[in-house]
């Protein structure tokens, strides 16, 4: 009987989340930070941050996000959830598997130029514009990141 009810969540599971769910016209958000979104912006939405650095970006950081700046916009973003209009695409804790499922196989990290590490599954998605990172540890999203190619 649990067999039965395993299976009819898995095959709901792909109903409600069809591979290769990516659309690339619409802009994605870290914990509701935008690429290309300014500091007022960013400081209007999450506070001010418990940390900045500067350097070649300026990075704000907060409990769960890392936001990154070149020049006034967001350039890079690392956080606890990624999301397409206000909806929820991955979120730290769920299965690696899960979200390979849902996305598709992710692009040759090698072929990228990602170093492999053997704690860290990195799965990077992009278009001409945009990099989506997933990054896994035992199995679990442990951080995704967005940022600009």
């Amino acid at each position: 009987m649990n067999f039965r009810v395993l299976a009819l969540f898995l095959l709901l599971l792909q109903v409600a989340w069809p591979q290769a769910r990516l659309d690339w016209s619409t802009p994605f958000a870290v914990d509701g930070i935008r690429l290309g979104d300014t500091r007022q912006q960013v400081f209007k939405a999450m506070g001010a941050p418990r940390e900045n650095t500067r350097g070649k970006l300026d990075v704000w950081k907060y409990k769960d996000l890392e936001v990154s700046f070149q020049g006034d916009s967001v350039a890079r973003l690392y956080g606890s959830a990624l999301q397409q209009n206000k909806q929820t695409l991955v979120r730290v804790g769920e299965l690696a598997n899960v979200v390979k499922g849902r996305f598709g196989e992710p692009e040759d990290n090698q072929a990228l130029g990602v170093q492999s590490h053997p704690e860290v599954d990195v799965m990077m998605y992009q278009n001409e514009t945009t990099t989506i990172g997933v990054f896994a540890r035992a199995g679990r999203v442990s951080l995704v990141g967005l940022s600009r190619r």
